[in-house]
């Protein structure tokens, strides 16, 4: 089965990485994986429990400046009682996080062995090196393109997400 979905694969996306814009349609396919990934992130973690959390945090973060703002010693002793709650609230915000960034790289991996499989050595394209120009193979492509084009996604995502929210 996993044959034929790289055999597939290879049939779809051979001949246009064989091409001239093979940097090109190689760049939009890293673009779309990273859109997946992203809409992955947002269905694994509960936004509104995130929300909810930074909420109380930053509330309670606000209250013990205020206190220490006014000197008062009892109203910070009562504040700090609830120390415990919010470290325990932080603790389970790190861990939505953590199951956001877990997926994230478990489907990177997942998407990097099947691409690698099935055109991973593809040369895409020539980048420049003090030695002269050398061929780049998809997955080396992948790799670098990955590092900063997950940025890029995750802004115009915000940037729709903004938009949609005023209109």
């Amino acid at each position: 089965m996993y044959d034929r979905v790289i055999e597939c694969i290879r049939a779809l996306m051979g001949t246009s990485l064989e091409r001239r814009y093979s940097a090109l349609v190689a760049t939009g396919l890293i673009y779309l994986i990273l859109a997946v990934m992203w809409g992955v992130r947002l269905v694994v973690v509960n936004k509104k429990k995130v929300s909810r959390i930074e909420f109380e945090v930053k509330e309670w973060e606000e209250k013990k400046r205020r206190a220490v703002e006014l000197r008062d010693r009892k109203l910070y002793e009562k504040i700090m009682k609830e120390k415990p709650r919010i470290d325990k609230l932080k603790t389970d915000l790190e861990l939505e996080k953590l199951k956001a960034t877990v997926a994230s790289i478990a489907l990177w991996s997942a998407v990097f062995k099947v691409l690698w499989d099935a055109i991973g050595t593809t040369p895409i394209g020539l980048v420049a090196s003090p030695t002269g120009y050398v061929e780049i193979p998809f997955y080396a492509w992948y790799v670098l393109n990955s590092f900063w084009s997950g940025l890029i996604v995750d802004r115009l995502a915000r940037v729709f997400k903004k938009s949609a929210q005023r209109g």
